[in-house]
């Protein structure tokens, strides 16, 4: 599943740099769809019973690679929605949808076994984020976050 998001995730970038916006969106799209069906956008499985579309991690690396295609994913798709106006595909409201994964982090630093977070925007919008999330895919996240939320309020002045 991880290549097929990496797929889908260079075919969206390259139709959005061709300006081919119907196609870069299918392809956001789809990867927004396979994140959100292996549940990448959820730390552990304590998050209530479901079906295990991936296998557990072996290691902090490919935990770590799993977290980065989810923000990855997560930065296009909230600057291409913010860009074209329509609906992210991530809406945070819905509990199923809601992030409850760290911001990204360099991949040889190991969280530790019972580390858990919950609500990640939520509590960055709040200003209540627990984490640092300094690295560079982080800060980019929360950019992204920012740019999508100014988009909704720019129009009201």
């Amino acid at each position: 599943i991880i290549q097929c998001i990496q797929v889908e995730v260079l075919l969206a970038h390259y139709f959005f740099h061709k300006v081919i916006m119907l196609e870069g969106r299918y392809h956001t799209g789809a990867a927004v769809s396979l994140v959100l069906s292996a549940h990448l956008h959820k730390m552990s499985s304590a998050e209530g019973n479901r079906l295990l579309v991936l296998l557990p991690p072996m290691d902090y690396i490919e935990k770590g690679e799993r977290m980065k295609a989810f923000w990855t994913i997560f930065i296009l798709d909230n600057c291409w929605t913010t860009v074209d106006g329509s609906p992210s595909n991530f809406l945070c409201t819905f509990p199923d949808i809601r992030i409850n994964l760290p911001w990204p982090l360099d991949t040889q630093i190991q969280f530790p076994q019972n580390y858990w977070t919950s609500h990640t925007i939520q509590k960055f919008l709040a200003n209540q984020s627990e984490d640092c999330g300094t690295l560079a895919l982080a800060l980019q996240a929360k950019a992204s976050i920012l740019f999508e939320q100014a988009s909704h309020v720019g129009p009201c002045f």
